[in-house]
């Protein structure tokens, strides 16, 4: 085991008085937790159950990790519909995007070797892309290689799995021959396999004991959890595997949160990298125009309530995954998913963790619990209009009333996805009634404050403006988006704590005329006196000119 890598004994809690030996142990805890810690993780467990059940997931599997040891961890539901496998804290589970933090170690840690350079343009490794205007490595680890390279922020899977080239050009060994050495073999995560291809374990018998690594590998991707999805009523159906059929940096491994929780112990005792390095990957990119971004190198990374939070997600066929590390406090939770609904709804890519309903409940009950002064109330989402209202009215603490938004928005973006229209109507009227106003005439004959206009394809521009004092801004805005994910659009950010005030989400934009696509937001939102600064981002079509 690695220094510094440890793990709580720990005891089964399972339901009923007799334990079988031959059931799946569905929960475990860390024996030495006290009956409060034990009440709110149960606590918690349960409310990311509902968020489960709400979001029609069939199995999932979460761990939280406190100083590098495991104190929690869990199965949801069922691996396997049909045989009634039960999802487990061993259940494998597809990463998706989530080995992209594998990548982060891999490369930064040739960067300490002075085998890459981040600045090192990708042609230096053999690499041609069109139209190449200086694409450094940095670039395509921070997702900024699009439109003018350091310029903006801008997800894309298939950029970031160029890197792959990078790697084997300036070591002569794969990407995947690097993670199982360097990574899966010294953490002994035995229980993490590259995916393969679903004809090379087919026929592998349940008993057989593997002989070797490769043999393993088959083993694990044999007990990968069967993949669903949700049909257009919504009822979950079987689903295709996943099919890159190979292990790369952008996707292709397979691991179990108790596996993660190995890894996440290794990061933080610098197993791979010193701590100076994992700082400079966890460090938000700067853009050519000095605007931070959401994206370090290979991570997310934000900071709210004065809190870093540090993250990714994976979003693949069929699965879904989280990893959410609060370093102040020392505490990591991870989830995975049989389905792609952890991910689907919440729109991650654009760089805000808040969006998502798990990542919140964990905030909330977990890694926050004591940062306001005041404590975090469990509302009822489904209590009536007054009763939801009230709780917001009764908040004096402004982060965690800004906290409990993002939750409403969650619920949002959740109710949503899953079509329950009454549902999305209530949730909407309590966002219109708490944040923002409908009256509009008093903004007629007022000039603009600050305005972003002519936006051209795949561009990001910013202008900063200042309040003197409180006051109630009208807010027009209009972009392009679907379901619940918004391709052109707009924010404002408050320049002194970074924090996000308002943002376009599809669900409170309304037909802007035309297409279904096009969507516009006319809302009055108040704002107390500070500096802001005004957002919009495009995509790569249907912009000003085009």
């Amino acid at each position: 085991m690695l220094a510094g890598l440890s793990f709580l004994p720990i005891v089964s809690a399972v339901a009923g008085p007799l334990v079988d030996a031959n059931e799946p142990q569905t929960k475990i805890l860390a024996d030495d937790l006290t009956s409060a810690e034990k009440e709110i993780l149960e606590g918690f467990a349960k409310r990311l159950d509902g968020h489960r059940n709400q979001l029609n997931i069939p199995g999932m599997s979460a761990a939280v990790i406190k100083d590098q040891q495991l104190i929690w961890a869990e199965g949801f539901g069922f691996a396997d519909l049909d045989n009634k496998t039960k999802a487990t804290p061993k259940t494998p589970y597809h990463l998706a995007s989530l080995i992209k933090t594998f990548a982060s170690q891999i490369i930064m840690k040739l960067v300490e070797e002075g085998q890459i350079g981040l600045d090192d343009p990708v042609k230096k490794y053999g690499m041609k892309i069109p139209d190449d205007p200086g694409i450094t490595v940095r670039h395509l680890l921070t997702h900024t290689s699009e439109g003018r390279p350091g310029g903006n922020y801008m997800y894309n899977g298939s950029r970031f799995g160029l890197l792959g080239k990078v790697i084997e050009k300036a070591t002569g060994r794969s990407f995947r021959e690097l993670v199982i050495a360097q990574i899966l073999k010294p953490t002994e995560m035995n229980d993490t396999a590259p995916e393969l291809p679903r004809s090379s374990v087919k026929n592998l018998k349940e008993s057989q004991v593997p002989a070797n690594s490769e043999e393993n590998f088959k083993r694990i991707n044999k007990e990968l959890a069967k993949p669903y999805a949700l049909n257009d009523f919504l009822d979950v159906v079987p689903n295709d595997y996943p099919n890159p059929n190979h292990m790369g940096v952008s996707t292709g491994l397979i691991s179990t949160v108790i596996d993660m929780a190995k890894y996440d112990g290794a990061i933080d005792s610098h197993a791979f990298i010193s701590g100076k390095t994992q700082e400079s990957a966890w460090t938000p990119t700067v853009s050519n125009s000095r605007q931070n971004l959401p994206y370090g190198l290979g991570w997310f990374a934000q900071t709210f309530a004065g809190t870093r939070l540090l993250w990714h997600y994976g979003w693949e066929v069929s699965y879904s995954a989280l990893i959410l590390k609060v370093p102040e406090q020392n505490v990591t939770f991870v989830v995975f998913a049989n389905t792609d609904e952890l991910s689907r709804p919440f729109n991650l890519g654009t760089g805000d963790v808040l969006t998502s309903a798990p990542a919140l409940e964990f905030l909330k009950s977990i890694a926050l619990k004591d940062k306001f002064t005041e404590p975090i109330p469990q509302i009822d989402w489904d209590a009536p209009i007054e009763n939801i209202v009230s709780h917001f009215a009764q908040v004096e603490d402004a982060q965690l009333k800004e906290l409990l938004k993002r939750e409403l928005i969650s619920n949002l973006m959740l109710h949503h996805r899953m079509k329950r229209s009454e549902n999305t109507r209530k949730l909407m009227d309590v966002y219109i009634r708490v944040f923002t106003r409908d009256e509009f005439e008093s903004f007629g004959e007022l000039p603009a404050i600050a305005s972003i206009d002519n936006v051209t394809d795949n561009q990001y521009k910013t202008v900063e403006f200042t309040l003197e004092e409180d006051k109630a801004i009208r807010v027009y805005a209009i972009g392009e988006g679907t379901s619940n994910i918004m391709f052109d659009y707009g924010g404002i950010e408050n320049v002194y704590t970074g924090q996000l005030v308002w943002e376009m989400y599809y669900i409170f934009a309304e037909h802007a005329g035309g297409a279904s696509k096009n969507r516009k937001v006319d809302r009055v939102l108040p704002l107390p006196a500070g500096t802001y600064r005004l957002h919009y981002r495009s995509d790569d079509s249907h912009s000003f000119g085009n």
